[in-house]
């Protein structure tokens, strides 16, 4: 309900219709339309959301939450060599990507995204050849038993710092 709510344009003025129509006349039951073949009118009444609040909310629900994804684990490791803060994973143009919390936040880091599938393969390989192992696939694990934290530089370049450095 909330996310409904958090996603609806009604309160930034923004008037749609014909997401919905009735495939028989006579019938009472709606079907779900194309989004191409909607309505929408933008600036169609007053706004009671700013644009530029809405966007940011729109932004912070496209990012997963990767805390109660089983599948992520690296996150918590990650650290902006630039800034130094944490990361955020988003998922664009069917790949997800780690993107600096403070890039994405427009506070003045510059590093850029990087997808996460890249990132899993120089940590492999780094973690392979530190340790002289044979891992085909990254797991929770291997990132538990190793790394302390993993920098992440720009040109997709990663230093990861190991437990036992430490």
């Amino acid at each position: 309900m909330i996310s409904k709510i958090l996603k609806n344009e009604t309160y930034i003025g923004t008037l749609i219709q014909g997401k919905f129509k009735k495939p028989v006349r006579k019938q009472k039951k709606m079907v779900k339309t194309d989004k191409e073949d909607w309505k929408i009118v933008e600036n169609h009444h007053e706004a009671i959301i700013d644009k530029d609040i809405f966007d940011t909310v729109q932004n912070m629900l496209n990012f997963s939450i990767a805390a109660q994804d089983e599948e992520e684990f690296l996150i918590s490791k990650l650290e902006c060599a630039e800034c130094n803060s944490g990361f955020y994973r988003k998922k664009a143009k069917n790949y997800y990507y780690y993107i600096c919390k403070s890039k994405y936040r427009k506070l003045g880091c510059n590093l850029q995204p990087i997808r996460k599938d890249i990132l899993d393969e120089l940590v492999l390989l780094n973690i392979n050849d530190k340790f002289k192992l044979t891992y085909k696939k990254l797991n929770k694990n291997l990132i538990d038993k190793y790394v302390d934290s993993i920098k992440i530089y720009d040109s997709n370049e990663v230093e990861v710092v190991y437990k036992s450095d430490k």
